[in-house]
């Protein structure tokens, strides 16, 4: 009974011994195993992809897209790439190859990718804080869970002798996400607008998280 109760404790002691090393008998703590990282907060890029007019009958364009997270003001935010610029005519060159201030020649039927013309960095529409690079067609947003991501596109028709005509704007919002939907997001989205005398447009984005804040 003796050694029975000596093999016991020497046992006991060899598992005791183990744990304290890291052995096979591991700490209470590790059983769990890691914790999980919940982001509290979420990298979101719009990506303005193509543009395409019909009826308008063609145009000298500038305009403004933007992205904009809402939901409590004290984390709003919103970024433009513009083009074109608004206040004079300053000349106008091809959708590929027009210079930082000069309109868009925009005709009906052609689908035009953002990446392929010069757009700039900005904080509000139309106006420009840098040189604009082909390219630049995508804006990253901080977006916390519980806010709505929207993204907005407005072209403009230059007219020198009266009121420039708005030859396309239209907004896709995805409403109030929650940090499951916004841990995989990945939309693609068509968003137009009908013909309001005119012309009518077609806008192609997509909207999708790409890093995680800790």
């Amino acid at each position: 009974m003796r050694s029975s109760r000596n093999s016991v404790a020497h046992v006991a002691a060899l598992a005791v011994g183990a744990s304290l090393m890291g052995g096979a008998l591991a700490p209470h703590a590790s059983a769990a195993g890691p914790v999980k990282l919940v982001p509290k907060a979420y990298v979101v890029e719009v990506s303005f992809n193509t543009i395409r007019l019909d009826g308008s009958g063609g145009i000298e364009a500038y305009g403004t897209l933007a992205a904009e997270s809402w939901g409590d003001p004290a984390d709003n935010v919103k970024l433009h790439r513009n083009f074109g610029g608004f206040e004079d005519l300053n000349g106008v060159g091809a959708w590929h190859s027009a210079g930082p201030t000069e309109k868009r020649d925009m005709e009906d039927g052609v689908t035009y990718r953002f990446a392929d013309t010069g757009l700039c960095n900005s904080t509000e529409s139309y106006f420009c804080s840098t040189t604009d690079y082909k390219n630049n067609n995508k804006i990253r947003i901080t977006v916390k869970p519980n806010r709505t991501v929207s993204a907005l596109a407005t072209v403009n028709d230059y007219d020198l002798l009266s009121g420039d005509d708005r030859a396309c704007a239209v907004t896709a919002r995805l409403p109030w996400l929650t940090a499951a939907e916004l841990y995989d997001l990945d939309r693609n989205i068509s968003a137009g607008m009908a013909d309001d005398g005119n012309g009518s447009c077609g806008v192609g984005l997509t909207i999708k998280t790409v890093d995680y804040i800790y």
